[in-house]
């Protein structure tokens, strides 16, 4: 399962990661594709807010890159 950065947001499986800056969402899926944990990587890169599934803010993204 890999990660999806969308600026400053992140899909992580059926969860989306949301973050202060695009810094902190590329460092947290540098982390994640390095193989380190979901908990580790929660607590070293803070995220904002996490929303389970998909909200009605927007769908999740298709794996061609275009919204689903």
């Amino acid at each position: 399962m890999g990660a999806t950065r969308e600026s400053r947001s992140v899909w992580y499986g059926d969860r989306r990661y949301e973050f202060l800056s695009i810094e902190q969402a590329m460092g947290f899926v540098r982390f994640l594709d390095q193989g380190k944990d979901l908990d580790h990587a929660c607590r070293i890169w803070r995220p904002k807010r996490i929303y389970a599934g998909v909200g009605a803010c927007g769908e999740r993204p298709a794996a061609d890159g275009q919204a689903a």
